[in-house]
């Protein structure tokens, strides 16, 4: 149904075929990252299934010279997809003690080789038994970032770069940006067991996502009233009480509106949590709930103002302007104006 399309796949002219051992072809080419060889925007292995119990697949996911040749295969922005097996389910043992241990070596592998954040999703449509698992490697945030894109997005990415089809119809059976929306974030199951580890890792332990040793505020800690930024704004939220920094603020009344894309905020802090199905499960960044520094007593809380404090389109640089000098002028013992 293809507009233009060949007999078969394998006779388009966009296709090479290699009967060849792929791990040699890989490492020949790109262990050395000496070869001159183009790298690849993406790769996609359909892995051997980790839970088989051979050598050779021990080869595969122990991080040796074929793993080791793939970030020199890769495009900067590039990145690896791989399945690697069925996925486990909620009552499954920790993954370094059963059959999919292999996978846990090769996510070490990957976070080993530097790849910038590495994810796991499931998929359940592809007519197996059980949902197979797939592993995803980013070199950068750029290519991460895509993986975020809305649903709307995505459905236009697919319209402006697939093939017309004879019926003016998706070529995609099974796939659309609803579709991929299912693979963003790491299954309920592979959070419960990943924090099934021997050493439980830290965003298992924080109450998911909350600080739970952290002091809550209740609302009545902050009142309503005429906003002291100019005389056109009009009711602001003060302090009734001194709020400690680093305390949460009404947080269970302001978790439900209060949400960021994880493609605007790198949930990954440090190698070990580049691969964290708990922490990317907890996409919601609650920072309008936590004061970054001391409140005072009768301390206005700032928000962005400008919108509201200018009377006409184009009038918000100058009353900016406006603010930054009073604010300025306002600073004692700060000769340099850095605070501003």
């Amino acid at each position: 149904m293809l507009s233009g399309s060949t007999p078969s796949c394998f006779e388009d002219s966009r296709v090479e075929v290699y009967y060849e051992d792929a791990f040699k072809w890989f490492i020949d080419r790109y262990l050395t990252g000496k070869g001159g060889y183009e790298p690849f925007d993406a790769i996609i292995m359909d892995a051997l299934d980790p839970q088989v119990q051979k050598s050779f697949v021990d080869a595969l996911y122990a991080g040796g010279p074929f793993l080791q040749s793939l970030p020199n295969a890769l495009a900067p922005d590039g990145f690896l997809l791989a399945q690697v097996g069925e996925a486990s389910g909620i009552d499954s043992p920790s993954e370094e003690h059963s059959l999919d241990r292999n996978r846990v070596k090769f996510i070490q592998s990957l976070v080993d080789l530097g790849f910038e954040s590495v994810r796991d999703y499931e998929e359940g449509n592809s007519g197996f038994g059980h949902p197979w698992q797939f592993i995803v490697a980013f070199k950068s945030s750029k290519s991460k970032a895509g993986w975020f894109a809305d649903e709307s997005q995505l459905n236009l990415k697919i319209r402006q770069r697939a093939l017309s089809t004879v019926d003016g119809k998706s070529p995609f059976l099974y796939f659309d940006g609803t579709t991929m929306s299912t693979y963003k974030y790491p299954s309920k199951a592979s959070e419960v067991v990943f924090c099934r580890r021997d050493i439980m890792p830290q965003a298992c332990i924080e109450g998911h996502g909350f600080d739970t040793a952290r002091q809550n505020l209740p609302p009545s800690v902050l009142e309503v009233k005429q906003s002291s930024v100019g005389e056109t704004t009009e009711r602001g939220l003060f302090a009734k009480v001194e709020i400690p920094e680093q305390s949460y603020v009404a947080l269970d009344k302001i978790i439900p509106i209060v949400q960021m894309s994880p493609s605007t905020v790198n949930i990954n802090h440090g190698v070990e949590n580049v691969y964290n199905p708990a922490k990317e499960r907890q996409v919601n960044f609650y920072s309008g709930a936590i004061p970054r520094r001391d409140i005072a007593k009768g301390e206005e809380m700032l928000d962005n103002y400008v919108g509201m404090t200018v009377k006409h389109v184009g009038g918000w640089l100058e009353h900016l302007k406006s603010i930054k000098k009073q604010y300025k002028e306002s600073v004692v013992g700060d000769s340099t104006g850095s605070k501003v």
